[in-house]
């Protein structure tokens, strides 16, 4: 089951990982942009994630 809500900073770590394997250190946003981001625009920054039972 997938589970579909507004990301919060408990999933930084996460977040910043996946963006390191997607994109070259170069382009990659960085944990503080990240964090910036979930502060300032939580509300139209969707967390797709798989719920494990």
């Amino acid at each position: 089951m997938l589970e579909i809500r507004n990301v919060k900073v408990e999933d930084l770590a996460e977040l910043v990982e996946i963006e390191n394997l997607c994109f070259e250190k170069e382009e990659a946003a960085t944990k503080n942009a990240f964090e910036v981001r979930i502060k300032s625009i939580a509300d139209s920054f969707l967390w797709l994630k798989r719920r494990v039972k």
